[in-house]
């Protein structure tokens, strides 16, 4: 009577055990599909994050290097895939829709890369970085303006870290057709049209500069990589210093050493304030040795300086007569155009003729304040008149009753940053008793009378430097030993030679190329500090130094000479 129900209860044990070893099969088997899901997720992600590092590589490469505007970025390529022009930047860009488009792999000198799904990667960028030299300024304070997750672009002034962390571009693996994708390769819209490769935020272009992440889910498989102003920039002045450095005629260092090789001095520095965007305002000052480059061109900068009436500019330098005689001057009533000179000559004695030569020496203001071309601020003989004292005019010619002008022969750089200027072999026509004349010599401001950029299709040219006002950056300082009119040469206790930390002390000039903004600097702004680090925020010293590059300290030093 009792097994009956033994055997029942080794039943009902059996029975669960079965039970028990199939659920931990069904949860073996649920596991290891999810494991192996979860496999192929991670190959697929490391395959399509290993060719958006290719393409971030590329891209920075790419503006690194360019030649025309460093930084600047290739436009999508918005072609038909297939067709003949495909893997190439469709430019220009300028409209939001046509800064989204697939990867220029062709232009970037990539090989036809494809994300985990077999597609081709898809990429935006940042108006601001448009590849457009001449309309768009691209420098390390250029910030991108794309959001990525809500964050927003920096505005003005910005923070380093801000500033670091914008938006300049990002590349996407646009994964697999999702539910409402339409890739059918037989229209050709279908394939060109975003919303067929990315989700979400990403697809809407409308809304340009805004894109997002998330999980991967049935709504949305783009992954993203994005390129910011830190990646980029790192690279970048990196190369814009060696630019910089580049010695090769028509670079930006031999055209501030042909100044020196001109007038024997480097130009006094701009004083340090905010910096400008307009070059005009780069004007060097009197006896300022470390500053910003005085890359003014301005046409009305270079003025007569209006002498006082007891200084004597006017000079006899001989006498084709046979009496002596004296020559006196009044130049003091030369306005900022015209040098004028009221001379008295008068013979000396009782017999004879007096016929003096005379040399004259106007001073021209500011030479030593801009780069300033030697050979442009000769004044031409057109420029140069004799008249009688009520304004009459007089013959010029060779006989001893005409009157020779005198003739620009040379230019010498003063302490202050002026020029005398030598003008010599005038005659005034012979007198037996005295005469008084007015010679005017006028000055015609022009942006000519600035050395000559080397500009494009020259090559190598300045546009880069300029166009993009590289020399906000650009901070510059020279010896006192080659200031103007100082004789050129530095060494020993007075004038001392710049040094350069560790290296050199026998610098006559350098550059020192500001970095972007760090994570305690903000610009635009009238500190150095927030600009310069370490050695190089101590000027006055003439001690600048050269690091490796970190968190705190993106100075670049470029050497003048020697």
């Amino acid at each position: 009577m009792v097994r009956p129900c033994v055997n029942r209860r080794m039943q009902q044990g059996l029975a669960l055990l079965v039970m028990v070893i199939v659920l931990i099969l069904g949860s073996a088997f649920f596991l290891v599909k999810q494991l192996n899901s979860t496999a192929l997720r991670l190959n697929s992600d490391a395959k399509s994050n290993n060719v958006l590092a290719q393409a971030k590589d590329a891209l920075i490469g790419y503006a690194a290097t360019n030649s025309n505007q460093p930084g600047a970025l290739p436009c999508p390529d918005l072609n038909v895939p297939g067709s003949l022009n495909e893997g190439t930047a469709t430019s220009p860009c300028t409209y939001a829709y046509q800064r989204i488009g697939r990867l220029p792999w062709k232009t970037l000198g990539l090989p036809d890369l494809r994300d985990a799904s077999g597609e081709r990667l898809w990429y935006v960028l940042s108006e601001n970085f448009l590849n457009m030299p001449g309309s768009t300024v691209i420098n390390s304070d250029t910030a991108g303006n794309l959001k990525l997750d809500g964050n927003s672009a920096p505005g003005t002034p910005v923070g380093g870290t801000a500033l670091a962390t914008s938006v300049v571009a990002i590349v996407f693996a646009p994964g697999v057709a999702l539910s409402g994708q339409n890739r059918d390769p037989g229209n050709s819209a279908n394939l060109t049209s975003v919303a067929n490769y990315l989700d979400g935020a990403n697809a809407d272009v409308a809304n340009d500069d805004t894109f997002q992440t998330a999980l991967s889910s049935d709504t949305f498989n783009d992954v993203l990589l994005p390129i910011t102003h830190a990646n980029l920039f790192q690279v970048v002045e990196n190369y814009v210093a060696k630019r910089l450095d580049d010695s090769s005629i028509g670079n930006v260092k031999p055209y501030i050493n042909s100044y020196v090789a001109q007038w024997g001095a480097y130009p006094f520095a701009v004083p340090f304030s905010t910096p400008s965007s307009t070059q005009n305002a780069y004007q060097g000052a009197a006896n300022t040795t470390y500053g910003l480059l005085p890359l003014t061109q301005d046409s009305t900068f270079l003025t007569w300086r209006i002498p006082s009436a007891s200084e004597h500019l006017v000079t006899q330098t001989g006498n084709a007569g046979s009496a002596p005689g004296t020559v006196s001057s009044d130049c003091s009533s030369t306005s900022a155009t015209v040098f004028r000179c009221s001379i008295t000559y008068a013979r000396s004695g009782w017999f004879g003729s007096f016929e003096p030569y005379i040399s004259v020496t106007p001073r021209l203001r500011n030479v030593g304040m801009g780069f300033v071309d030697y050979d442009q601020i000769s004044v031409p003989s057109s420029k140069i008149v004799i008249t009688t004292s009520t304004g009459g005019n007089v013959s010029y010619g060779t006989s001893s009753s005409t009157y020779q002008k005198p003739a620009w022969s040379s230019n010498t750089l003063q302490t202050d940053g002026d020029a005398d200027m030598s003008f010599i072999n005038g005659r005034l026509r012979s007198t037996t008793s005295n005469r008084t004349v007015i010679l005017k010599i006028t000055w015609s401001g022009s942006t000519s009378q600035y050395l000559t950029r080397p500009s494009s299709p020259s090559t190598p040219n300045t546009d880069w430097f300029f166009d993009n006002e590289w020399y906000k950056f650009t901070y510059y300082s020279l010896s006192t030993g080659y200031a103007p009119g100082k004789g050129a040469s530095c060494g020993g206790v007075s004038p001392a030679c710049l040094t350069l930390k560790s290296i050199a002390s026998d610098k006559h000039a350098i550059l020192v190329l500001a970095g972007s903004a760090n994570a305690t600097q903000t610009r635009p702004s009238s500190n150095l500090s927030d600009y310069l680090e370490d050695e190089n925020l101590t000027p006055a010293d003439g001690i600048f130094e050269s690091k490796t590059r970190s968190d705190s300290f993106n100075d670049k030093i470029v050497i003048l000479a020697p």
